[in-house]
């Protein structure tokens, strides 16, 4: 079949293909795609497989290594948002199409926090905050958090299916800390006993850095899904937050954000073009009506 799709085309088409969560796939269903992406046909192929931290997981399983040599130099993280492209994908949007309404700085933090920088949650928790023309403040986001997580929730029921209620207690706390990396000195104030952050690191809540320094993988809005759904309290979120950051983003070949440190594969017959995040955005990645 794929064969004969590819003799019907004309030549000089461009054939794009295009996979969404490509971690969802069998065995059989990744090799279809080294298939395509070693294919020789006479009309350029360009393959986009869009996932997240599973697919790469799964792609350095021994298994599937064949698979990811096929995708061997056109691998690209697209990575978090910084607090500086946050604002600039809020603000992007009203621009675009005239509208009232502005982001506060304290609004556009908050968004940061609770989305961790997933380009996905940032989309989700603007489209539940902004009401033109009304100005958003950081007590219409905090407002919408649970609108949000309702738009979101196709995607945010599978993060952490596995965990515990208390799992997601203490994922909560950490979050409502306010700082992506802690000290295990600071996760044990919190009330979290030394033994367990192992287990957030299994689940791939947090990541072990160094030496008693722990990074928070996992967007702090994941933990507001579940606590809501299953009414586990969160705590108050601290006011100490990291300083703004800023970031020349990595280089991609092309794609959109995902919302679980998204990493973008493409295959390409021709030379790459190259960009970065910013680039991206520039480009309308974030489209009107976030």
């Amino acid at each position: 079949m794929w064969r004969d799709c590819l003799e019907s085309l004309e030549e000089g088409t461009l054939l794009l293909i295009g996979v969404d969560d490509p971690e969802l796939l069998d065995r059989s269903g990744l090799g279809a795609l080294k298939t395509i992406a070693e294919a020789q046909a006479r009309v350029p192929i360009i393959l986009l497989v869009a996932g997240g931290v599973e697919l790469s997981d799964r792609l350095g399983q021994r298994e599937t290594s064949p698979i990811a040599r096929a995708f061997s130099g056109t691998r690209f993280d697209i990575g978090e948002l910084s607090l500086e492209e946050t604002g600039a994908a809020l603000a992007f949007p009203i621009a675009a199409i005239g509208g009232g309404g502005a982001w506060q700085p304290d609004a556009v933090r908050e968004v940061h926090r609770l989305s961790h920088g997933y380009p996905f949650l940032v989309q989700c928790l603007a489209s539940a905050a902004y009401r033109e023309p009304d100005p958003v403040d950081v007590a219409a986001v905090r407002g919408a958090v649970e609108g949000a997580l309702k738009i979101g929730s196709s995607w945010l029921e599978r993060e952490c299916a596995n965990a515990s209620d208390e799992d997601i207690r203490a994922f909560a706390k950490i979050a409502g800390h306010g700082r992506s990396t802690v000290r295990s000195s600071e996760i044990i104030s919190l009330g979290i006993q030394s033994p367990y952050i192992g287990r957030l690191v299994r689940l791939k809540i947090l990541k072990k850095i160094s030496r008693g320094r722990y990074e928070l993988r996992k967007a702090p809005a994941i933990a507001c899904y579940h606590a809501l759904a299953r009414g586990v309290p969160l705590p108050k979120a601290h006011t100490r937050r990291d300083p703004p950051q800023t970031t020349t983003g990595p280089r991609c070949a092309g794609g959109v954000g995902r919302p679980d440190g998204p990493l973008t594969y493409a295959r390409k017959p021709t030379e790459e073009g190259r960009c970065s995040r910013r680039d991206f955005h520039r480009a309308g990645r974030f489209p009107p009506g976030l």
